[in-house]
């Protein structure tokens, strides 16, 4: 194995969710490893941010503004980055919010809509808007960021859950019905990510250490620590796997 084939230069990677967080983390390391980087948020100040940043590794760097559960506005983000770069090599669906946390009688109908919307509605609309480029060029890679929500509960929390677990069966079945285009499709779940996604909750002493003691390696992980696993699966060294998801969750879902 040669350490190059982590590079991803000449290549064009397409992360929504890219103006802060887990999301900026993945543009500064693709960037870092010779990839051209199209931002999406719908705070341009922060994707703007972002590009500088992506640009300073002698890259490009396009921010683009787009609600990413619109899908007149997601196939426009797209055809203007096609414009821009002929190609999308790489798609991180990173957009996610997590705006509430209530017991599930008592979700209304807008929150859980608007939830479902931006998590989950967003990856199919963007996989499904790149990827037909991709069928085109006959190869690509998507990676789509799912939880650990998406396998086991948080009280508070049903209808991020649940968008996260469709994020699961969403990868498995772009995955199977994509693969004789030579396109692979496959997630990240995080843990406990110390980002304003998690910001609030993380202010509640009574929270924090019931999720630690539930850790084994007893701490919550930096944005940072997202970046290694994403470029393998948008390097060459994954072209063998397709409809997986790895957790990175500090040993959460075998600790106990």
């Amino acid at each position: 194995m040669k350490t190059e084939n982590f590079s991803l230069s000449n290549k064009v990677a397409l992360i929504t969710g890219a103006g802060r967080g887990i999301g900026k983390s993945i543009a500064l390391g693709f960037a870092a490893a010779g990839a051209n980087v199209v931002a999406i948020s719908r705070t341009i100040s922060e994707i703007e941010q972002t590009c500088e940043a992506v640009k300073a590794c002698n890259v490009k760097g396009l921010p683009l503004v787009c609600d990413v559960g619109n899908a007149i506005e997601v196939r426009e983000t797209v055809k203007r980055a096609l414009v821009e770069f002929g190609q999308i090599d790489v798609l991180v669906n990173n957009a996610g919010i997590s705006p509430f946390v209530v017991p599930i009688e008592n979700i209304r109908e807008d929150g859980w809509n608007r939830v479902i919307n931006v998590n989950l509605n967003s990856v199919f609309l963007f996989t499904q808007e790149v990827g037909r480029q991709m069928i085109v060029r006959q190869k690509g890679k998507v990676i789509n960021m799912t939880s650990i929500g998406g396998v086991v509960g948080l009280q508070g929390q049903a209808a991020y859950c649940v968008s996260k677990a469709g994020i699961i069966m969403l990868t498995k079945m772009f995955a199977l019905e994509w693969g004789k285009y030579q396109i692979n499709v496959n997630a990240l779940g995080p843990g406990i990510v110390e980002t304003q996604l998690t910001e609030k909750f993380r202010q509640d002493r009574d929270i924090v250490q019931d999720r630690l003691k539930r850790i084994p390696l007893n701490r919550f992980a930096a944005p940072d620590e997202m970046v290694g696993a994403a470029l393998f699966l948008a390097s060459d060294l994954s072209n063998y796997m397709t409809g997986q998801t790895i957790f990175i969750d500090g040993g959460r879902l075998t600790g106990v």
